[in-house]
């Protein structure tokens, strides 16, 4: 954080202000006028206050490598015993006539080897939509509308994850505005967006085009929550 803030501070003194300023609105120790530990969320604050600037004009591929590194939290999700078993065979199946392929295998073992990918093959993708769509919402599945998946079964693994993390979010930061990526699969879009449960008053769902909805997530105070597909929405949005 500090090597991004010294550059764009170069670039923009009036971006953190002077050094006291900077030092009373971040720094949680100091020694001889140098900091030597930031106060937590620092570097998420830092990080608003550049976009807030506009300091990030460049295609990602020129100014992704000075901002500071991306935290991925990964959260598992809670599955019934039956709804595990369907989506470990369809994980292995889907594997399995990828690999046969030797196009499919080849981008396969390429998006492995590379974790900052930053999208999926076409080829690739059509056959991991269903796995999504099961974890997303199962009864719409063919395993729930053949009734292999009874009961629980039928409930989705992911909303309640979902719900949770957005009670934390807002129990921690009221007024921060969330965005909710899902694959670009139109039943998964409009499953999340309609069970938001008491969040969906304060939502817009995106599709590409669609700016009414964003400019209310974009300018309404009460319009917090944003749900599109990855697709419809890049890194300028985000």
């Amino acid at each position: 954080a500090m090597d991004i803030v010294g550059q764009m501070t170069f670039i923009d003194p009036t971006i953190f202000g002077t050094q006291k300023d900077f030092s009373a609105d971040y720094a949680a120790v100091t020694k001889g006028g140098k900091i030597l530990a930031l106060q937590e969320g620092a570097e998420e604050r830092i990080q608003e206050r550049l976009r807030d600037a506009g300091a990030v004009t460049k295609t990602r591929k020129d100014w992704f490598y000075v901002l500071p590194k991306i935290k991925d939290n990964f959260h598992k999700v809670t599955m019934t015993d039956t709804q595990q078993k369907l989506y470990n065979m369809m994980v292995t199946n889907a594997i399995d006539e990828i690999t046969k392929d030797p196009k499919t295998k080849d981008q396969w073992e390429e998006m492995v080897s590379d974790p900052d990918a930053e999208s999926v093959p076409i080829e690739l993708l059509a056959k991991l939509m269903m796995i999504e769509a099961f974890s997303s919402d199962p009864a719409s599945s063919p395993y729930g509308r053949q009734n292999i998946l009874q009961g629980d079964d039928l409930k989705s693994p992911k909303m309640p994850k979902i719900l949770e993390l957005l009670d934390i979010h807002f129990s921690k930061t009221p007024n921060e505005k969330v965005l909710i990526f899902t694959q670009h699969q139109e039943k998964v879009i409009e499953y999340v967006y309609k069970n938001l449960g008491k969040y969906k008053d304060m939502a817009r769902l995106y599709r590409g085009g669609m700016k009414a909805a964003l400019d209310d997530f974009k300018n309404d105070p009460s319009i917090k929550i944003l749900v599109a597909c990855d697709k419809s929405l890049k890194e300028g949005h985000n």
